[in-house]
């Protein structure tokens, strides 16, 4: 009775004591017949499959418990990674973009959201900004770990210099209702395809789907024009090229 037990084979489940059905604890009564044995093993494969393992359990139950406990991990690793993704799209990623471009980083998203809102209201506003801050967290990580590299985004600085020094240029010197948009919107697109490029070997599809969609939204003519035509925005106008330009200046953050 104190010997260690193990996994009984077809032939010895005929002599196997009761035990390893968990149903009589720790005593070892012998199966004194065909139809008890035949029981006895029907059971005890019922046993291997329950979560929690009575008392008496033998050694062979062990691989039950390893089986069960994976879905818990892997669905603690989706609620943790849940949580992680929540707070990054706000506190963590307004944190990050103020770290690389200062207070002005912030201004900039406020004041691009408050125009989207008089365009296409709050729910696309607030959309917009989640995904720019998510992208925001999610480039630095990549930067950490050496996944981007300087010379990767070397393609995109110049175009995306361009767009705002034009954007700057053109609140500074034109009046509203006389900006051109078109070289703005060249460069944003532009910006766009070099950024699918640089991340699609380092991310989901739909989220390099969703950084060029948020790209684009900024860059489209129907926004611009919004941006920088319309009364209605010209105090966001004019806050967004204070912000850029601030950017520009502060060379130590390009």
């Amino acid at each position: 009775a104190n010997q260690e037990k193990s996994f009984p084979s077809d032939e010895e489940t005929k002599s196997c004591p009761k035990s390893y059905n968990g149903e009589n604890g720790d005593k070892d009564i012998p199966a004194t017949t065909e139809t008890d044995a035949s029981m006895m093993q029907k059971t005890s494969s019922q046993n291997l499959r329950k979560k929690k393992p009575g008392k008496a359990e033998s050694s062979c139950s062990t691989e039950s418990i390893d089986v069960n406990v994976k879905p818990r991990k892997r669905t603690a690793f989706r609620v943790k990674k849940h949580v992680v993704s929540k707070v990054g799209e706000t506190k963590i990623g307004r944190s990050t973009l103020i770290k690389i471009t200062g207070p002005s980083g912030d201004d900039l998203i406020k004041n691009l959201k408050l125009a989207v809102t008089k365009l296409d209201g709050k729910e696309k506003a607030k959309e917009l900004k989640k995904d720019s801050l998510k992208w925001i967290l999610k480039a630095s990580v990549l930067w950490k770990h050496k996944d981007l590299t300087a010379e990767a985004l070397e393609s995109v600085k110049e175009p995306a210099r361009l767009a705002a020094e034009i954007l700057v240029e053109f609140t500074r010197r034109k009046e509203i209702g006389t900006r051109d948009i078109d070289p703005i919107h060249n460069q944003m697109s532009h910006i766009s395809q070099k950024l699918k490029n640089i991340f699609t070997p380092l991310s989901q599809q739909k989220n390099v789907e969703k950084l060029c969609g948020t790209i684009n939204y900024y860059g489209s003519k129907r926004f611009l024009n919004h941006l920088l035509n319309e009364k209605q925005c010209g105090v966001e106008c004019q806050s967004v090229a204070n912000a850029l330009d601030k950017i520009l200046s502060s060379s130590s953050r390009l």
